[in-house]
């Protein structure tokens, strides 16, 4: 489940993703509420902020370090690109089948 939110996260673009946005990603996940997954992301972003990258300021490209996979390192690339704003929802949705 972790990994499937930081997906998630890393697609809407950890900086502005908002619980919300993750639950509709989410579909219908039985016990998930905007409230667990707010605080999940706040301490999935504490711990990229104070461990991870020591900054205070997140940007999109940053994946946590305690998350290891092809697909993010690709993701984390694409939000490097100059001009990218965002994946498209067919985009999203492959990944995270």
């Amino acid at each position: 489940m972790h990994l499937r939110f930081v997906f998630a996260c890393m697609l809407l673009g950890i900086k502005d993703c908002t619980p919300k946005k993750v639950l509709q990603l989410f579909g219908d996940s039985k016990g998930v509420t905007t409230g667990v997954i707010g605080s999940h992301l706040q301490k999935v972003r504490n711990q990229m902020i104070s461990k991870d990258y020591k900054v205070t300021i997140l940007e999109n490209w940053m994946v946590p370090k305690d998350v290891h996979d092809d697909n993010l390192t690709a993701i984390s690339k694409k939000w490097k690109e100059p001009g990218f704003t965002g994946f498209s929802a067919q985009e999203i949705q492959k990944y995270l089948k």
